[in-house]
């Protein structure tokens, strides 16, 4: 091992060490020898420590370890067309023959041997750390999503090697890669981790792709458009060539059998022109399907002429046609049937002139450009449950970003009694949910029970995401959903449990969803405990509904206790539902624990709708939200075009979900109850407007269905909170170029000629829904660009909102498809990648055949690495403790106990303290005496008062005494020390004697000349009397 400095230049720092030892030498001529240069030696010492500090002082040493990590290709291109076989020649499923090949590979060959593994598809994730262990005990079942990313993986592999050991990566993938960049990874691998490569090598003989489908980008309205799609096939085959339009089939093949058209495909390329008939709405996803013929339609598990993989048999395009947008009727009431219980409202539009889609909960579209197609959406009784949190923010960002139209219409789901509060949509609604405190009592108090075990780190669905962290996030917003009168508490079990947020008022919600989204998960699963607790919790609470919500995804400790602790609850006043997560919890025991609980059930198989349940559960009927009385609306004089020339005379309604008016003064409010409560208000919210009506449209405004101004209420709100038609004369497109995604824009004036110096900023939302901020440059004469990574599969929405100036233009949206099944249209392996890996890597490019004998741990090609440890943290005690010892050898006269004077003088005192004891006693003897005497001679004269001449007598004899003590203590000293020090001692107790203090330490020498001075003075006085 040797020593090495990071930053040398600061030793020299070091030098100032001479001049401070010449210095103390000098200064501290008053400490004893020994003391002085042990000051000098602690300060000297410390600055060194801190110079080594300050120079990066590390220990570096050679190692020998060497750590070999596998990365596993687990994408879906290797599992369909890499075809593995055991030893005897049989199919198995590829991962198992990588593992199976692998294994010997992977045993260690001596104690410095170290092994890990990587897998990987589109994420990386470390199947087994570096280690001596086995990291093949369990079978490869990784979840890594659709793609290949080998970069990310060989970049994870890097990062697992320990820092003291040299490192070897051994790449076993199939080369296609559809997102990343391997040879960027790769050359910074060299020289550090060389990267033997193992190619999965493949080609495929029999299989048909749908490479891509081309349709214009902007349509007129009410036009045909002619789709362009382009097959590959390796070899002949022939099947049904289908067309869709947002998800319903086109018939383009009209006076034929069926909706599609019949193909026969010979090995090559071939593109086919589908023509579609006159478009009618705004936005038109166009998605091309091919179905292969059955090879035997007798026996489907024969396969399909001329394919093997379906998922590549698909793609996709967009064309946007301008034209009125559509009203959506998101219906709460009735289920989305046009004949149910919400379709008075739906009538009431349709009867108004306008185009009206009603859709149930599940049903409303799940994207921007879904929501494109219509200026206005319209929930009617629908619970904040009903839709994703994620459709929440689509609403909103359609209303503020695409100037989208909204009309919330209550009844007992909406609003605040539906659960609307703290969502994503609750700024923009003109009302405020809340209530004052005084007019309420707490509806409920809720207690949720997370089951927080080790179970709970399973990951979801290829995601990255465990159960407890969607678990977490859902109570979070069940939290935040109720109002702040609610009483919540939270306990967290695993083999244990714990109080995590004790019962209390909601009124710190975002402190609570704080900590719920902080829990963590391990241990075992005890569920009874934490049960009893949440009842303890909720016993004798005033509250309206008191609820226990279990949530949980194992079997617990002594389940068969579990029913009967919920029956106790139930009899005292406490409901308790439970959540059952994943094919592994104990669905029987958890169903009878709510039905004798008086609660819910609820089984989850998709973690990932978790949020929508925990919503649902802890969702209360709040009766305090609810009025159900009949009132007079009151149409209020403000000028509002909703209310403009209804007829007289309103009737009655029934009933309305209560709110606050806003303090804002842009919100105008239309309609109120008499007793002030808002009834019906609008405003602008964004770029869109919202509105919201706080009774019904069906059952509390029954009197309304024959009123003449049902219709024209609800026509001229939809008409008035509608998008206005907007300027189309901006044509956006986006094109998906590799991985990049590029955005265009090319916008003109009503004459044709193009518009320079625009700000185009604009957010583009990824398939999973994350947003990323755009903003495009000018390249040409009214031509605006810029390109983003775009690897995910799925669609992407962009959304762009120019401005001219100071002045807003017309939002524009654009929307492209990156197909599913990417990586399955290369029908070979990349073998010239693999190979320029292991060259610019310096690794080796080994045969999957001989992967089994290769000598992964061979040291040959692997430089060597030096293990540096840094050395600051051993440093840093020492230099605290040197500068403790510094500053005591200067401040403490630790010297003294090293001289033989101070064993003479504790042994002087110690005599001298015995002997004035005795005389003491003796003293007080004599007085006794002589008090007798005294009393025997009771006859002599009483004396008098003290005269001048008896108190000097007294301070003579006390003078004497003591004179007398010290003399007899001089002579004792003298005769225990040797003739040499006695003379040293005389020389010091004479008066005479100018160097008495030389070895003795300042302060003691200063205490022996303040009692002689003492004595001095004493003697003096007693001298002056004696003369007098």
């Amino acid at each position: 091992m040797t020593l090495r400095f990071d930053e040398p230049a600061w030793l020299l720092v070091a030098a100032v060490v001479v001049p401070m030892a010449i210095a103390g030498a000098r200064w501290l001529v008053s400490m004893s020898r020994v003391r002085r240069w042990a000051c000098i030696a602690a300060r000297c010492a410390l600055v060194l420590v801190i110079t080594a500090m300050l120079a990066g002082a590390t220990a570096v040493r050679r190692t020998s370890n060497l750590a070999v990590v596998a990365v596993i290709d687990a994408s879906g291109s290797v599992e369909s067309f890499f075809d593995a076989r055991d030893a005897e020649g049989r199919p198995v499923p590829a991962l198992d023959a990588v593992r199976d090949a692998l294994r010997p590979a992977l045993t260690p060959r001596g104690p410095d041997d170290l092994r890990g593994v990587v897998v990987f598809g589109r994420e990386a994730f470390a199947w087994s750390p570096v280690s001596r262990q086995d990291p093949f005990d369990a079978p490869l079942e990784p979840r890594v999503g659709e793609g290949t990313n080998i970069g990310a993986a060989i970049r994870l592999a890097r990062a697992m090697i320990p820092a003291d050991a040299t490192g070897r990566i051994v790449l076993i993938s199939d080369g296609n890669q559809t997102a990343g960049d391997a040879l960027a990874e790769a050359r910074t691998a060299r020289g550090v981790a060389p990267i033997d490569t193992v190619a999965l090598r493949y080609r495929v003989e029999a299989e048909t792709v749908v490479e891509s489908v081309d349709a214009p980008a902007v349509a007129p309205a009410n036009s045909p458009v002619n789709v362009r799609v382009t097959i590959r096939a390796t070899g002949p085959t022939r099947g049904t060539l289908t067309l869709l339009n947002n998800d319903e089939v086109v018939d383009v093949s009209p006076g034929e059998p069926g909706a599609g058209v019949r193909v026969e495909i010979t090995p090559g390329r071939r593109v086919f022109v589908l023509q579609t008939p006159p478009l009618r709405g705004r936005v038109h996803r166009f998605e091309a399907v091919f179905a292969p013929d059955l090879i035997d339609p007798a026996d489907p598990s024969a396969g399909y002429f001329g394919d093997r993989v379906a998922a590549n048999n698909r793609a996709a395009a967009f064309t946007f046609s301008p034209s009125a947008g559509a009203v959506l009727l998101v219906d709460g009431v009735g289920g989305g049937n046009p004949t149910g219980p919400g379709s008075p409202l739906l009538s009431a539009l349709e009867r108004g002139g306008l185009e009206v889609r009603i859709v149930s909960t599940e049903a409303m579209p799940t994207d921007l450009l879904g929501l494109e197609a219509f200026d206005l959406v319209m929930l009617q009784n629908v619970a904040r449950h009903a839709l994703s949190e994620e459709s929440h923010a689509l609403l909103a960002a359609y209303v503020t970003e695409l100037g989208g139209g909204l009309v919330m219409v209550g009844g007992p789901e909406s609003f605040g009694a539906g659960g609307w509060k703290g969502s994503a949509l609750e700024p923009l609604l003109p009302v405020l949910l809340d209530l004052p405190e005084q007019l309420i009592k707490p509806s409920a108090a809720v207690v949720l029970v997370l089951d927080n075990s080790g179970s709970m780190n399973r990951t979801v669905m290829g995601s990255m995401l465990s159960q407890m962290q969607i678990a977490n996030e859902g109570a979070a917003l069940a939290v935040e959903s109720m109002d702040k009168t609610d009483l919540v508490g939270v306990i967290v079990f695993n083999s244990s449990h714990r109080v995590l947020v004790p019962l209390a008022p909601n009124a710190q919600a975002e402190e609570t969803a704080a900590k719920i989204r902080g829990i963590w998960a391990d241990g075992g699963t005890n569920l009874g405990p934490a049960l009893r607790d949440a009842g303890r919790m909720l016993d004798g609470v005033d509250a309206e509904v008191r609820h226990v919500v279990v949530l949980s995804d194992g079997k617990s400790v002594a389940m068969e206790t579990l029913p009967t602790i919920a029956r106790s609850l139930q009899e005292r006043g406490i409901m308790v539902s439970t959540i059952a997560v994943g094919d592994r919890a104990d669905t029987e025991t958890m169903a009878t624990m709510a039905e004798v609980g008086g609660g819910r059930f609820y089984r989850v198989i998709d973690p990932t709708v978790l949020p929508r349940i925990l919503v649902k559960a802890v969702r209360v009927v709040r009766s305090p939200l609810i009025r159900e009385a009949d009132f007079d609306p009151v149409i209020l004089r403000t000028g509002s075009a909703l209310t403009d020339g209804l007829p007289p005379g309103v009737p009655s309604l029934g009933g309305l979900v209560l709110t606050q008016a806003r303090p804002e003064a842009t919100v105008v409010y239309a309609m109120a109850t008499p007793s002030g409560e808002p009834l019906l208000a609008h405003w602008n919210a964004g770029l869109g407007r919202v509105a919201a009506f706080t009774s019904d449209a069906h059952d509390w405004a029954s009197r309304w269905l024959d009123w003449p101004g049902y219709e024209r209420l609800w026509t001229q709100t939809a008409r008035v909170i509608s998008r206005p038609p907007a300027d189309r004369r901006q044509e956006f497109t986006m094109e998906l170029v590799g991985n990049r995604l590029r955005l265009r824009l090319d916008a003109t004036d009503e004459t044709g000629r193009p518009l320079d110096m625009l700000a185009v900023p604009g957010a583009v939302y990824a398939p999973g829904g994350v947003r990323t901020d755009v903003r495009l440059g000018q390249t040409g004469p009214g031509r605006y660009e810029a390109e983003i990574n775009a690897e995910e599969v799925g669609t992407y929405v962009a959304m762009l909102a120019p401005r001219q100036g100071g002045s807003a233009m017309a939002p524009v949206v654009g929307g492209v498809t990156r197909s599913g099944g990417a990586e399955f249209a290369r029908l070979e392996s990349n073998d010239a990648l693999m190979a320029a890996v292991a060259d610019v890597s310096g690794g080796r490019v080994i045969a999957f055949e001989e992967l089994g004998a290769a000598s992964l741990f061979e040291r040959a090609g692997v430089r060597p690495i030096e293990a540096r440890t840094p050395l600051w943290p051993l440093l840093l005690p020492w230099a605290v403790a040197l500068m403790l010892l510094d500053a005591g050898v200067r401040r403490i006269a630790w010297d003294r106990l090293l001289s033989r004077e101070l064993g003479a003088t504790l042994r002087r005192e110690a005599a001298a303290a015995m002997r004035g004891r005795g005389e003491q006693a003796a003293a007080a003897a004599d007085r006794l005496r002589r008090a007798e005497t005294g009393v025997a001679r009771h006859e002599a004269p009483e004396r008098g008062p003290l005269t001048r001449e008896d108190a000097m007598a007294i301070v003579r004899e006390q003078a004497e005494r003591r004179r007398a003590e010290r003399e007899a203590a001089l002579r004792t000293a003298q005769e225990a020390t040797s003739p040499a020090t006695r003379a040293l001692h005389d020389r010091g107790a004479s008066d005479e004697s100018p160097g008495s203090d030389i070895d003795e330490g300042g302060l003691a020498a200063a205490k022996r000349r303040a009692r002689q001075r003492i004595e001095e003075q004493t003697d003096g006085g007693a001298g002056t009397e004696r003369g007098i």
